[in-house]
């Protein structure tokens, strides 16, 4: 997520029956097709390792 970020989501206010996280996983800044932040982190540094080795 981002760095000093404290929760606030001023463009998705009052989503009844929503956790913090499933709101805060719309937000452009989580905007990726996988399943989970982890999962996006491992394959941007499988990639970069791939490439660093060919």
């Amino acid at each position: 997520m981002v760095p000093k970020y404290t929760g606030y989501l001023p463009q998705n206010k009052y989503h009844i029956g929503k956790t913090y996280g499933d709101t805060s996983r719309e937000l452009a800044v989580c905007a990726h097709s996988f399943s989970n932040y982890g999962d996006y982190v491992r394959s941007k540094s499988s990639v970069d390792l791939h490439a660093n080795n060919e």
